[in-house]
């Protein structure tokens, strides 16, 4: 990994291979299969897999600081994005940060710390951007307690925007942890509408797994014995989601509490998920350890110019 901003050797390329191109942040998009010729020509990775991991960097749904602003249909949860001649590329202003930090125009800057890696199969969340910048600021300006850097930071947040709930302490703390992250829901007169899916999750995979888990009353009627079985009774699932909002919508039967209704869709797999997590090392050690070792004349101003580029 960068000692400058966490990023893998392919990463790195990736966004070297878009600069080279001319796909900086104030130019044109260029075609994502050219950068994966350029790729595959000057370090021999396959395009297969490094198409994947610029499609990560771009997705806002995978990083919450994308490195590469995308054109074109990069695809979804649900769905993959289409073929790489078909769509196009340039680096964001923070890929564009990114690639100054690393040819060290700039101070280093905590890219890793913000988009974490439980994206691409690492172990490390993210938490909101700005707070941990907060933090982060905060230390090389002074020497805030533990405590403060934790309340700074905050929970994990996801950018798809689920709850996360579990072993939060343990994980703040340095240990291994398991998060539960969950879809939220909220209720407009009968209906239980779900949005904000865990990471990873599409919503068309969790409606198909709400729908195989509703008993309907014609199958209660014809079949009596099955009725201590049946897990959902819904008059309706729907899926009215909207671009990149999540909308989908579940209407119980008249006859059953909608309350035990939304217990139930809660337990499904996809409504809710759990995953193994740790830092490695205590949060506030972990933020103390990154401005020991990269603390430089320019690491304030770095700071605050990614400050005012990341959302959350």
């Amino acid at each position: 990994m960068s000692a400058r901003t966490g990023l893998s050797p392919l990463e790195i390329h990736v966004l070297s291979a878009i600069d080279e191109l001319g796909g900086r942040s104030d130019r044109p998009h260029r075609k994502v299969a050219r950068v994966l010729t350029t790729l595959e020509d000057a370090h021999g990775y396959g395009p297969r897999y490094t198409f994947e991991v610029l499609c990560n960097l771009a997705q806002g749904w995978e990083v919450w600081v994308p490195l590469v602003d995308p054109h074109g249909n990069f695809g979804s949860p649900d769905d993959p994005p289409a073929d790489p001649r078909y769509i196009e590329c340039r680096l964001s202003p923070v890929g564009s940060m990114t690639l100054a930090s690393e040819r060290g125009v700039l101070s280093p800057l905590p890219i890793d710390l913000l988009n974490g890696n439980t994206y691409r199969g690492g172990m490390r969340p993210p938490f909101l951007p700005r707070r941990l910048l907060d933090a982060l600021l905060a230390l090389v300006e002074g020497d805030p307690a533990d405590e403060a850097i934790v309340e700074t930071v905050g929970p994990p947040a996801f950018p798809v925007g689920c709850e996360v709930s579990g072993q939060i302490a343990e994980l703040i703390a340095g240990e291994r942890a398991t998060l539960v992250c969950t879809a939220r829901f909220t209720r407009e007169d009968d209906a239980i509408v779900i949005t904000h899916l865990p990471p990873g999750i599409g919503v068309s995979e969790v409606g198909s797994r709400v729908t195989d888990r509703v008993m309907r009353k014609d199958w209660i009627d014809r079949h009596p014995e099955l009725a201590n079985e049946a897990t959902l009774r819904l008059r309706d699932v729907r899926n009215e989601s909207r671009d990149d909002q999540i909308r989908l919508v579940c209407e119980p039967a008249r006859d059953t509490d909608p309350a035990e209704t939304e217990a139930a869709i809660r337990r499904i797999w996809g409504v809710t998920i759990r995953m193994q997590c740790t830092l490695g090392m205590p949060l506030a050690t972990l933020l103390r350890t990154w401005v020991a070792e990269h603390a430089e004349a320019g690491t304030r101003d770095a700071l605050l110019g990614l400050h005012a580029l990341v959302a959350g």
